[in-house]
Formats: structure tokens, C-alpha cells, sequence
């Protein structure tokens, strides 16, 4: 090669070279920074309560104008208002100046639209167009207006602006965006309402590597496939099957109806499904609910997509599951599935498990309960696990549990803490349901009517009271923030179900420990028939607690005595009765434990269980005085603040002695029923010397520990009588209706009072869950005419109010010495106990109610079981002191039968009768005075 050659070659490659990194100076040039102006981007993604977002003008079409000074480029927004900018982590910074707009146009001649909170929107034409001039309150006039703007970076707060007010100097906020990949801005009304909130982004800039561009949703939307333990659990689940209308009535014939998990319609869905009801899960990109579907009407009851569950944990909130995007909250349309995206800061889906229903606590079945009552329940428990970044280790599992049968789900929470450290729960939300309108107001005279298409329920239950609404403390209704189209003006109407404590827990979660929270049963119902939402409601309880089928015969003796003792157990004995309680004023303490009360109490528990008979003891608990140490304190350190006045804090040494001592009597004794008066009544307790660490947690650790003991009693067989709502955690019995006065009203009077309260009381309870009182001997006042003493000398009112309980299939609880006191009232006792005993299984079956009393007509009501023999068992009463005849309409179609029905009365005499298309019985009946008659259906 030649010289010349050479040095041109050289000369080639050295402006190949510069080229080179002249073109990677121009590369590097390219990906710096450039500011661009926000009013050059379109807003129309943007939300505004009032009017639209403006761009380089105020919101209503006058320059932008801040304290005298005028602004060429910007963007004049009205509070409240919302817009997102996609980002893609390209930007460095947000830069404005923020103010209320000078400009208060004349709204004297323009027109108004008053709205029902008394503002009113003003608007004038302009060449043709409404133009926007702001919102005036009563007074006519436009305010100065004041706001305050937040930003935030992928969901995570970057700036909170201070209060701006009108004729104030424009306020410069600058804003860091490394690494956001969507910012959120939000505008809100300050002290002043919306009034006169014009307010303005003057000279507002991003200084970013690529062009900027408004979007529709908090984060970006990153399809993440499913992979892993969820994509290996998801591809073994059978395919889907189409869910349609159920082919009979789950009330009458159940037997169809089994839980199941299979894929959905769409790729990446879930459906757990009984065919009743169905709960429709979106797996990817995170987990969340997109429907809860009843089958029987074809409906969806929930209107947008929550977290499954939400969690405090050391002072910070997290999401559990659940998804971002959705716009519209008034119903959630299938092709908007595909616009929700995960929350980078949630906990998110790591696996998901199913397996049959296990037991929450013990029972054993062993006393006569409903023949047909499982326990564990049959059906499916699906679990969720999430995971998350920051706390490696930490699992917060999700589970559902689904019932064969019933159309009912029931959700808790786990927290099982792996990492190594300690972690503080403070709060959590176990359930949260975007729930459609049961109706729509436009004012706010409705808007305290809940949801009337599930039916919620929980065990985190006290109050002192026998209804379970006034009982359930976790149960909350709120207005939904997100619910922007709603039709109320003042978004006040509750349509946000939560579940959680209304204090704390605010516990400990230490390492290798699980956290478990209290459980959600949903009953989805399909009427809102009072009757039939009635029955559900009841088979819920049937089915998911059914130690409350148990229905013993209980006599309350009045004292300890040996001798009256034994001679009231001889009483039980001779006539079929289940149990005898040593009642309250008996003298008898359970609480005790010396060697000499010990002995004495097994040996009258011994004496029982000789003749076939149940023993049970009773403490008297939250209204009582344990000494200063045990007291429930006040917010000043002082005794007392309870629901009762003075009352014990469980969750002391008090509290340890006090169950301890009671399971050790039980096991000692040989007693098998606890009636505990006066249950934990939700105190809260201020005390620093107690077990519990404050205020903050002692509602719950109170509520765990006397929780964990009626479960205690339900799984040793111990029968658990308590004045509260406790079923769902082992109890198996409270008052029906229960007010002490009503018992100083003479027999007759308290005949129709009682059973008033048996009508209204099952509307919510079954038969079995409800114990009515009868007052032997005198009983609160009220004399002689109050009580039945002497048995023989008030012959009548006794059996009727024999009969008149044991047919209605609520015990009642007879206190006093003896159950009879001649040859006639032993003969009247055993009379009813043996047609009780052929008839229990009917007789121990929900109800249907015929008729309220009213004391001046028939009143009844009619057992069914379309699963027996005898389907169906009217009882009728008559107040009166004539006899009626009358023909009436029984409302058959609960008990199953369809065509012909054979009618036996309580004399035995037997007929046959068609019923009507509408499943009605056509019956002439003859009810004497003051007396009952009955008709077995079959």
C-alpha cells in the first residue's frame, strides 16, 4: 500500500471517529430536558366538579390573573378537580405558580341554577355558548375563593400545597418527578366551600424528556401475566360452565347447590360459585372482586372493583389486592376490566389454595340438636396470599368460605408474621364492598337505608342487647369518595360496606405468630320479602352455627339447697325435662373454689346425671364489682365508665383467674350449662396495669377472651346461656324479647305478651336461639296474679303457657322450686313433654308467621320442614273470651307440599284439602277462648 494511501485512510477514520461522537453529543443533547408548557396538553381527560378545565385562560375564559399580574400560558381549573399525566419516568420536574384568578365576573343578570344545597351554578352566552362564571352561595355574590393542591407520584404524596386564597400573591411550587410514572393533581375547596375556586396554574411547566400527555388512571397500566404458584393453581381448575338461574327453591330443595372454583369467562378470572351466588375475581394484575352475583334474579350487587382487604401495620396503610382505573362507580362495565391496574405500594396475590370447609371451634353434636345439622359445614374455603416488597416474610391471607346449600359467603383475614421481627397491627378492614343502591334519593331524607340485597353479619358482637343489628360492632355503611356520578348531591348515601373493629385491634403480631381476625357472613338474598329473608337469614344460623339447633328444657331453681335440689331434678326427671340450672339468687357460686363448694356442687351434679339430668351453674359478670385492680377504667384512671357502671376488664389477672377457675370447675363438677348474665358488653378500658397495652386494644382483647371461652364451652359440651348475640362464637342461647316489668302484668296479660315477643323475636332468631321466662313464683313484683303459684290453683294459665311454648319451639325458663305440685299439674306437665317429644323435629323447625297478636283475634304461627314427614304445624291462639270459628289462609308453600295436603288436628281428626294455585290451605278452624288449637300438616 502506498504512502498516500495510508494517510488518507487515516484521514477517513478520523472523520468517521468525529462523526461518530458528533452524532452521540447530538444523542445525549437529545435526552436532556425541555419544558413543556402544560396549557399546550389536552385536558379533556380531566374531571372538574364545576365547568372543564381551561386552557391558557381562567376557568371562566378571562386571562389568568393573579394578584394584578397577568399570565400568558397556564391552566384555569375549578375545585374540585382532577387530571393524571403519564410520565413514563422521563420527567425531572413540575413547576408552577398556583393562585385564585383576580376575575369576579357580574353574576347579577346571569343565569342560575340553584342546586339543593342552596349555591347555584352561574352561566351567561357568549356568542351562542354558555360560558362558565362560578359558583355564589345565598348571599348572590361570588366568594375570593380558596384551595389547596396535591401531587402525587404513583399514588404516593409529592406535595401538599398551602391554602391559596383569592388576592393573595401567586404561590411557586416546584415539584420533583424523578422516576414518577404517573402524576396525579388534585385540586380541593379549603375553608370556604367551592365558592369563587377559580383557580389558576400560571406559567405551569414539566421539564421532561418526552412529551407528556394527560391519561385516565392513577398508575400505568402494566399487564402482568400470571405466573407462578397462581398460574400452576389457575390452569388446573376446570373450565367454565355457564351459571344459570337455579332449577329449584334452595328453601325447599337444597340439595343441588355445591360450592366450586373454576376459571372465568376471561382469561385471567376466578369464579367461586354454588350456583345460588357467585363471587367473580380478576386475578392479574392483582386480585380484586369484580362482581358478587345473585343467580336467582340474574343481578350484580356490587358496582365497582375494592381492595379485598385492608390493613395498618406500624402506622402505614396497605391495600391488600384490589385494583386502580375504574372511572364510573355506578356500575362497572365488562370492557373496562382490561383498564384496571394494580397499586405498586399493595400487597399483592403470591398464591391461591381452596379445600373443604374446617371447623372454626369444637362441637360434638352430642345433645339433640336438628337432625340434619353438619358440622363442619359443608362446602369449599378459597385463600388468597399476598405478599409485599417491604415486609418479606409477612403474609396477609384472604379466606372466603362458601356454603353448599345457602347462597352464603363468609371472609376473615389472616396475618402470619415470618420476617424476623415483630410488626404492629394497629387497624385493619377484613371486607369492603362497593354495594349497589337498594334505591336512589336526590336528597338526603334516604340516605340511612342500607343495602337490603345482602344481609351482613358477624361474630365481633356485644351490647348488652338481643338483636343482632344493635349487637354487631364491625358492620359499617359509609358514603363511597369514589362514587362521583352518584345521584345524591350531598354523596351521602351509604353505599360502602366495611368490616372491621370499631377500635383497634392495635396488637402484636410477633415473629413466627399468626394474627386471625373476627369473620363476615354475606347472605345473598334474593327477596325483599320479609318472610323469605326471614327463613334465610335463619338457615344462615342453622347452617353456620348449628350447636344452635340444641334445645334443652331448662327449670331455673331458685335455690341451692340440697334438698329442693334434688327434689326439682326428681321433678325434671319425672316429666322429660332436660336440664336444671342453679339460678341467679339460687346461691350457689361457681365462682368458687374451695375444696368444701367443689365437693358440694359435684354432688348435686352427680345426683342429676343419676337421673338422666343436665346441671347448670350461673355468674353474673359485666354489671359486677371485682375489686379495684379488675375495673374497667376510665379515660382519668378511675374506676367505672362501663356500659353497667363498675364492671371487670377481661384482659387482667383478674380476667385469668376468673376463666380459669370457671373451665376448672366444669371439668371438676361435671356441670353442663353456663349462664353467664351480663356478658362482655364492649367497655373499653383505659387502665395501664392491665394485660392489654391501652385504650387501643382493649376492646378487642376483652372481646377475645370471652370468645375464646364460650368456644371453650361449646366444644366440651357445655351449653352456653348468655343474655348477648354470641351465637356465632358458641353461644347457643339469649332472651327472645326479654323486659322484666312485662313480668308483674297478670297471666293472661303476660300469655299475649310473650307470645307478641316469640313473633317479633324470630323474625331474626330460629325458635332455638330465643328462651322466654316464666315466672313460677313471684317474680320482680307483680303479686300473685303475676306468677303461677300454686301450680294447681292456676291449672289453666299453666298448661297454657306449656303449650304455648313447647309448640312454638321455645323453651322457656321455668324458675321457681318444683315443675308440679299435685297429681294434675305432674299429669299436665308430662302431658305436653310427651307430645313434644313425638312432635320435636317439626316443632323444632323454623316458622312461618301467620298472624301478630292483637289481642282481639286468632294470632299463630306455622313450623315448616319440607325435609320431614310432617311438613308443616300450625298453632293458633284465641285471646279472646268467645270461641271463633273462622275460615283462614295458611301460607303453605314453605313446608314443601305442592298439591294435596292431609290436615290432622290436635284431637286427632283428619281431612284432606287441595291447596290453591299460589299455595295457600283454605282451613275452617274452632279456636275456644282463651285456649289453642293446632293442625299437624302432612
Amino acid at each position: 500500500m502506498s504512502y498516500w494511501r495510508l494517510i488518507l485512510k487515516g484521514i477517513n477514520g478520523s472523520l468517521i471517529l468525529f462523526f461518530l461522537c458528533f452524532m452521540a453529543v447530538i444523542s445525549v443533547e437529545a435526552q436532556k430536558s425541555r419544558a413543556y408548557k402544560l396549557g399546550s396538553l389536552d385536558f379533556s381527560q380531566a374531571t372538574q366538579t364545576y365547568s372543564v378545565p381551561v386552557n391558557n385562560r381562567s376557568v371562566t375564559g378571562t386571562p389568568l390573573s393573579v394578584a394584578g399580574i397577568t399570565y400568558k400560558h397556564g391552566i384555569g381549573l375549578h375545585s374540585n378537580s382532577r387530571f393524571f399525566i403519564k410520565l413514563d419516568g422521563k420527567a425531572e420536574r413540575f413547576e408552577a405558580l398556583l393562585g385564585i384568578d383576580d376575575h369576579k365576573p357580574d353574576v347579577s343578570n346571569a343565569e342560575t341554577t340553584v342546586l339543593v344545597d342552596g349555591t347555584g351554578i352561574c352561566h351567561v352566552k357568549v356568542k351562542g355558548k354558555r360560558q362558565f362564571l362560578g359558583v355564589i352561595g345565598n348571599s348572590g355574590k361570588l366568594e375570593k375563593g380558596s384551595a389547596r393542591v396535591t401531587f402525587y407520584g404513583d399514588g404516593k404524596v409529592l406535595l401538599l400545597s398551602k391554602v391559596i386564597r383569592g388576592g393573595e400573591k401567586a404561590t411557586p411550587i416546584s415539584v420533583d418527578l424523578k422516576g414518577v410514572k404517573i402524576l396525579k393533581v388534585e385540586v380541593d375547596k379549603a375553608d370556604n366551600g367551592y365558592l369563587g375556586d377559580h383557580v389558576n396554574f400560571c406559567n405551569a411547566i414539566i421539564r421532561s424528556s418526552k412529551r407528556p400527555g394527560l391519561t385516565d388512571s392513577e398508575f400505568s397500566n402494566e399487564d402482568i401475566a400470571i405466573a407462578g404458584a397462581v398460574k400452576t393453581y389457575y390452569e388446573e381448575l376446570p373450565a367454565y360452565k355457564a351459571v344459570g338461574a337455579p332449577q329449584t327453591d334452595w328453601l325447599i330443595d337444597d340439595s343441588h347447590y355445591k360450592a366450586k372454583v373454576m376459571k372465568g369467562v376471561r382469561a385471567d378470572e376466578l369464579i367461586f360459585t354454588n350456583g345460588l351466588t357467585s363471587r367473580v375475581f380478576k386475578i392479574s394484575p392483582n386480585l380484586t372482586t369484580l362482581d358478587v352475583v345473585d343467580h336467582v334474579n340474574n343481578r350484580s350487587l356490587i358496582r365497582g372493583v375494592k381492595p379485598e382487604a385492608q390493613i395498618k401495620i406500624n402506622g402505614q396503610w396497605y391495600d391488600v389486592g384490589g385494583a386502580k382505573g375504574q372511572k364510573i362507580y355506578a356500575y362497572n362495565k365488562t370492557e373496562w376490566y382490561g383498564q384496571l391496574v394494580a397499586d405498586p405500594n399493595a400487597f399483592s396475590l403470591v398464591e391461591i389454595s381452596h379445600w373443604p370447609i374446617v371447623k372454626r371451634n369444637g362441637w360434638s353434636n352430642r345433645r339433640r340438636s336438628d337432625k340434619y345439622a353438619e358440622w363442619p359445614p359443608k362446602g369449599l374455603e378459597l385463600r388468597m396470599q399476598y405478599g409485599h416488597k417491604d415486609y418479606p416474610g409477612t403474609i396477609i391471607n384472604v379466606h372466603y368460605n362458601l356454603y353448599d346449600k345457602i347462597p352464603v359467603f363468609c371472609k376473615w383475614i389472616t396475618v402470619v408474621n415470618n420476617n424476623g421481627n415483630a410488626i404492629q397491627l394497629n387497624e385493619y378492614r377484613s371486607e369492603i364492598l362497593a354495594l349497589t343502591e337498594y334505591d336512589a334519593s336526590v336528597n338526603s331524607a334516604k340516605n340511612e337505608r342500607k343495602s337490603q340485597e345482602i344481609i351482613f353479619a358477624s361474630d365481633y358482637v356485644f351490647g348488652g342487647s338481643y338483636d343482632h343489628e344493635v349487637q354487631d360492632k364491625s358492620i359499617h355503611y359509609s358514603a363511597d369518595p369514589q362514587y362521583n356520578t352518584i345521584v345524591n348531591y350531598s354523596r351521602e348515601s351509604r353505599l360502602l360496606m366495611e368490616s372491621y373493629p370499631e377500635l383497634g385491634p392495635n396488637v402484636d403480631v410477633d415473629n413466627n405468630a399468626v394474627f386471625e381476625s373476627h369473620r363476615t357472613w354475606e347472605l345473598i338474598t334474593d327477596s325483599y320479602d320479609r318472610e323469605r329473608r326471614s327463613l334465610a337469614h335463619r338457615r344462615m344460623y342453622r347452617t353456620v352455627a348449628p350447636w344452635i339447633t340444641e334445645n334443652p328444657s331448662v327449670m331455673h331453681i331458685r335455690s341451692a339447697d340440697e334438698d329442693v335440689v334434688q327434689q326439682a331434678i326428681d321433678d325434671c326427671a319425672e316429666v322429660g325435662f332436660d336440664t336444671g340450672i342453679l339460678t341467679f339468687g339460687s346461691g350457689a357460686n361457681i365462682e368458687d373454689m374451695s375444696d368444701e363448694n367443689l365437693t358440694y356442687l359435684k354432688k348435686l351434679a352427680d345426683y342429676s346425671k343419676s337421673k338422666g339430668v343436665e346441671i347448670g351453674g350461673y355468674s353474673l359478670l359485666a354489671s359486677s364489682w371485682r375489686g379495684e385492680k379488675a375495673s374497667i377504667r376510665q379515660e382519668n384512671g378511675e374506676p367505672g365508665g362501663g356500659k353497667y357502671g363498675n364492671a371487670p376488664c377481661l384482659h387482667s389477672e383478674w380476667g385469668d383467674r376468673y376463666f380459669d377457675n370457671l373451665k376448672e370447675f366444669y371439668k371438676h363438677t361435671g356441670f353442663t350449662l353456663f349462664e353467664n348474665d351480663g356478658s362482655y358488653p364492649g367497655d373499653r378500658c383505659h387502665s395501664t396495669e392491665h394485660y392489654h397495652k391501652g385504650y387501643e386494644d382493649s376492646q378487642w382483647q376483652n372481646w377475645k377472651r370471652i370468645t375464646d371461652y364460650y368456644k371453650w364451652n361449646t366444644a366440651n359440651n357445655i351449653y352456653n346461656n348468655i343474655p348477648d348475640y354470641y351465637f356465632l362464637s358458641g353461644g347457643h342461647k339469649c332472651a327472645m324479647h326479654y323486659r322484666e316489668a312485662n313480668f308483674s302484668h297478670p297471666r293472661k296479660i303476660h300469655l299475649v305478651l310473650a307470645r307478641r315477643d316469640i313473633f317479633d323475636g324470630t323474625w331474626e332468631k330460629t325458635p332455638s336461639m330465643g328462651w322466654m321466662h316464666v315466672p313460677l313464683t313471684a317474680y320482680q313484683g307483680g303479686g300473685g296474679t303475676a306468677s303461677y303459684h300454686p301450680l294447681n290453683e292456676n291449672i289453666a294459665d299453666y298448661e297454657n303457657v306449656l303449650w304455648q311454648n313447647f309448640l312454638l319451639g321455645v323453651q322457656g325458663h321455668y324458675r321457681g322450686f318444683r315443675l308440679f305440685d299435685s297429681p294434675e299439674t305432674e299429669a299436665l306437665v308430662k302431658k305436653v313433654i310427651s307430645y313434644y317429644e313425638v312432635h320435636w323435629d317439626i316443632l323444632n323447625s323454623d316458622i312461618v308467621h301467620f298472624r301478630r297478636p292483637d289481642g282481639r283475634q286468632i294470632d299463630g304461627m306455622l313450623h315448616v320442614n319440607p325435609k320431614l314427614e310432617e311438613k308443616g304445624f300450625l298453632v293458633l291462639f284465641n285471646p279472646t273470651t268467645k270461641d271463633i270459628v273462622e275460615d283462614i289462609k295458611v301460607p303453605a308453600y314453605y313446608t314443601g307440599l305442592t298439591d294435596d295436603v292431609t290436615v290432622i288436628d290436635k284431637n286427632g281428626k283428619q281431612s284432606q284439602h287441595a291447596l290453591t294455585r299460589d299455595y295457600k290451605l283454605l282451613l275452617k278452624v274452632s279456636v275456644p277462648a282463651n285456649g289453642m288449637s293446632w293442625f299437624l300438616l302432612k
